[in-house]
């Protein structure tokens, strides 16, 4: 109920990410954030589509962080707000002797970390008491994966991913009342959250400049849990994606994919607990790669994306979040390419009617090791 009073007047991480089950995490690595992920669905360090796993030639071990800083508008005001997050942790690779390749990834599937707080005016016994409320919410929900990819022929390969999703979120309510002989509020609650998934995907490189790529996903209910005790569930979506991938020249490659998810199935379950509802969202990208070094290509080059998408949880009924990112990024290599580091830099605007905008710049790093 909290939620829903309009003279918000702070809020921490994404305001778009107070409804529902939270903002959704995307699950790429540094060099796909720094194309706007229109290269996820081929490369073998994102854990999106379980084929690409099929091109790694050695084991591979990556860790990432990003910080995000943010600007939040609303009807009640603005506010600025920085956070960090991990979004991915990753090791993989190929069965000796075998055509098979395996990974084991941690990443967000979506984040409930937030501050939001209201000034309100109560009657107590007839007199007019202003109060000042907080919501604190920290946690989210992970997706952990387990991949297998087998190449079942010449460039092309197939793979399934089986997910399971788990986490936490720790609320804490607070009224503090303008009357001090009125003593402080508190409630506190710990939800839990458990799901799991499967993704199916598949990769195609046909000659030497074109492939082609496409995956599926269908996460079951969500289950939440309070306190130890069963509360509700919230159905998930199904995921479906493509993607195309061109080398314009022996320097340049290009990419574009579209993705859809059906988070309206949640729609029933999140009104039921006191939500606004939820919505069907889609995502366009388009990015591309300059390789500055044709001897080593991951060792400084200029990657550049543009990409738009929808929200699935509207902050006011009736309305469709959406946003657009605009990234660049390059990356470096060492010790023979058995060290690295990628950088990302994206600048996102979201923004929905009723007056709720959001600019925020996310810079995404990532250190790999192949030992």
């Amino acid at each position: 109920a909290f939620l829903i009073v309009p003279t918000a007047l702070m809020a921490q991480s994404s305001q778009f990410g107070t409804r529902g089950i939270g903002i959704p995490g995307r699950a790429l690595s540094p060099r796909s954030f720094a194309t706007a992920g229109a290269f996820g669905l081929f490369d073998p360090e994102s854990a999106l589509n379980p084929a690409a796993l099929g091109q790694l030639g050695l084991m591979t071990a990556s860790f990432t962080s990003a910080q995000n800083w943010r600007t939040s508008e609303n009807t009640a005001g603005r506010a600025t707000a920085k956070d960090n997050r991990f979004p991915q942790v990753f090791v993989a690779g190929p069965a000796g002797g075998t055509p098979l390749a395996f990974s084991f990834s941690v990443g967000a599937y979506a984040d409930r970390s937030f501050a939001l707080a209201s000034r309100d005016t109560v009657q107590i016994g007839g007199t007019p008491v202003g109060v000042n409320d907080t919501l604190f919410s920290r946690g989210g929900v992970s997706d952990i994966r387990l991949g297998v990819a087998a190449r079942v022929g010449p460039g092309m390969m197939v793979g399934i991913g089986i997910h399971g999703l788990a986490g936490s979120s720790k609320l804490e309510s607070k009224r503090v009342f303008a009357d001090t002989t009125f003593a402080t509020a508190i409630s506190r609650t710990d939800l839990t959250f458990s799901g799991y998934g499967v993704s199916v995907g598949f990769l195609g490189q046909f000659g030497s400049k074109l492939a082609i790529a496409a995956m599926a996903r269908t996460d079951e209910r969500l289950r939440v849990d309070q306190d130890s005790v069963r509360i509700r569930s919230t159905d998930l979506p199904t995921t479906i994606a493509a993607g195309v991938s061109f080398a314009a020249t022996r320097t340049v490659l290009v990419s574009g994919s579209v993705s859809r998810r059906n988070w309206s199935v949640a729609d029933k379950d999140i009104r039921a607990a006191g939500g606004i509802g939820a919505v069907d969202t889609y995502e366009v990208t388009g990015g591309l790669e300059l390789f500055t070094n044709r001897a080593n290509p991951f060792h400084r080059p200029l990657r550049v994306g543009v990409r738009y998408g929808t929200l699935p949880f509207p902050l006011v009924s009736g309305q469709r979040p959406s946003e657009i990112g605009v990234t660049l990024g390059t990356g470096f290599r060492f010790n023979a390419n058995r060290g690295g580091v990628d950088l990302a830099v994206e600048r996102v605007s979201r923004t929905q009617g009723g007056g709720f905008s959001e600019r925020a710049v996310i810079v995404t790093v990532g250190v790999t090791l192949r030992p």
